[in-house]
């Protein structure tokens, strides 16, 4: 989502209310009526917040005509635990080639 009224933007630890998450969303729009939050993503990622938490808030503060909404999507891949092996190793495949390679170049050796 993107989000605009008026705000400063605040620290504030992960273990935060919802009265928190809406003061740190309001602080960041207070700075004027251009002020904006344009990701809530980066937002919650600067702001130490939980991005669900902000939207959620967000939301709310909309319903009450607090702040105006624009939503946006963006969308991230993630690797998991075999793809980061694929990435540092290579493919299954490229493995069992390299592997053949070096016994063959072993046989040619001697070794």
């Amino acid at each position: 989502f993107a989000f605009s009224n008026n705000t400063k933007q605040t620290q504030l630890p992960t273990n935060t209310t919802m009265s928190d998450v809406e003061s740190a969303i309001l602080s960041a729009l207070s700075g004027g009526p251009d002020a904006a939050i344009p990701d809530s993503f980066a937002f919650s990622n600067t702001s130490n917040l939980d991005h669900n938490s902000i939207v959620g808030t967000c939301k709310s503060l909309q319903a009450d005509a607090y702040i105006s909404l624009a939503e946006r999507s963006t969308q991230f891949y993630v690797l998991g635990k075999e793809a980061d092996g694929i990435v540092e190793h290579g493919s299954q495949e490229i493995r069992v080639l390299s592997a053949l390679v070096a016994a063959r170049v072993g046989e040619a050796d001697g070794t």
